[in-house]
């Protein structure tokens, strides 16, 4: 597994900012020289070589997620994605209700927020001290919901969130479901199979480090009668090389909400990243994740200057240790000096996110840094 682990090129210093972006390995730079390789050489007769990058994007994150790549369509990023599906679901005078809670990334909030209030009724759930209550989400969620948006794992505290109750709450009602994966596909499995949701959306720049630009919508089979995509190009459609427009016909499966010509580098790049994470095994990327992080938490509680915000409880968490001190810039600008990558979001705290790569010696000159600071 070292073998593998040691494909990873990390930025000098101590880098625990997986949560925002994961790190480059070698196969990726060689990925990178064949494109542009092909591009030279080839120009538009690359697309012989090009095309089946896309499929095997999808083939790839069916395999880590126990799904189908017919479930799966490429999308730029989880906001562009989101919009999609939001355009798909019919609207219904009788079920204007759409639920998300104030834990969710900024940018989804802001989707929701400016929707038309004529045909959507924004239900925000509140949370109390970085947590929401089971009980929250399901008592909101009823026969007036039309559809629901939820992280699995936040991105201010990583907190897990009871997915599993939720989408089988949503079921019950035929609610349209979305689960927000970007905070924890690379670190925490998932089977999507047998999730209970309509649709999962995520990206590959962070836990699988597949650099920017490879999002995904992963669609249940069982979602398409209940929706109409209306916002696809000629990716989307059943024939891509039909020209005659009589001929056109919008593809039956989640290929149904690509865009026009998809960007081949990001594929490129991100296939070799899941590819080589997969090998290593995602229990075992967990597992290490788990180990690091428990070790912190027993570590920090004993700082008498220092907040543990994550959860402490190994099932509410997810792959991000999350921290305050009496003055944070202060402490983050320590940690610059000392080359340690970590950032802090407003209204939580300090992010810090081990990968498979990080070793315990950099977890132990972590600790040593702490140390040597005096708050």
């Amino acid at each position: 597994m070292s073998l593998l682990i040691n494909q990873f090129l990390k930025p000098n210093g101590l880098y625990f900012l997986n949560h925002s972006m994961g790190c480059l390995n070698k196969n990726q730079e060689i990925a990178k020289e064949l494109y542009f390789h092909s591009w030279k050489n080839k120009g538009g007769n690359s697309w012989e070589e090009w095309l089946p990058y896309l499929e095997n994007f999808h083939k790839i994150l069916a395999e880590i997620t126990f799904s189908k790549s017919k479930n799966f369509c490429y999308q730029i990023n989880n906001s562009s994605a989101l919009l999609k599906i939001i355009h798909a679901i019919p609207k219904n005078n009788k079920r204007k209700k759409i639920i998300l809670s104030d834990l969710e990334f900024p940018s989804m909030q802001f989707i929701f927020n400016f929707l038309p209030k004529d045909f959507y009724e924004f239900i925000l759930i509140k949370s109390k001290n970085g947590r929401i209550q089971t009980e929250q989400w399901l008592n909101e969620i009823d026969d007036k919901t039309l559809f629901l948006l939820v992280s699995h794992v936040t991105y201010g505290n990583s907190f897990k969130q009871p997915i599993v109750d939720i989408a089988n709450k949503c079921r019950k009602f035929n609610v349209i479901s979305i689960l927000d994966l970007a905070q924890s596909i690379g670190v925490i499995p998932i089977n999507l199979e047998n999730s209970n949701f309509d649709f999962a959306i995520g990206s590959c720049l962070k836990w699988l480090c597949g650099g920017t630009g490879t999002g995904f919508i992963w669609a249940n089979s069982s979602v398409f009668g209940k929706i109409n995509s209306n916002a696809f190009g000629w990716f989307g459609m059943e024939n891509i090389f039909a020209e005659n427009i009589d001929e056109l016909k919008k593809s039956s499966n989640s290929s149904q909400f690509m865009d026009g010509t998809p960007c081949i580098l990001p594929l490129m790049l991100a296939i070799e990243s899941i590819k080589l994470l997969n090998n290593i095994g995602f229990e075992n990327i967990y597992k290490k994740n788990q180990e690091y992080i428990s070790y912190l938490h027993s570590y920090m509680q004993e700082k008498p200057k220092i907040k543990v915000l994550s959860p402490l409880q190994h099932d509410e968490r997810g792959g991000t240790f999350v921290f305050s001190t009496k003055n944070d810039e202060q402490f983050l600008n320590y940690l610059k000096q000392e080359k340690v990558f970590v950032d802090s979001k407003p209204n939580y705290g300090i992010r810090f996110s081990p990968h498979i790569y990080n070793t315990w010696d950099e977890i132990y000159k972590f600790k040593e840094i702490v140390e040597n600071f005096e708050f």
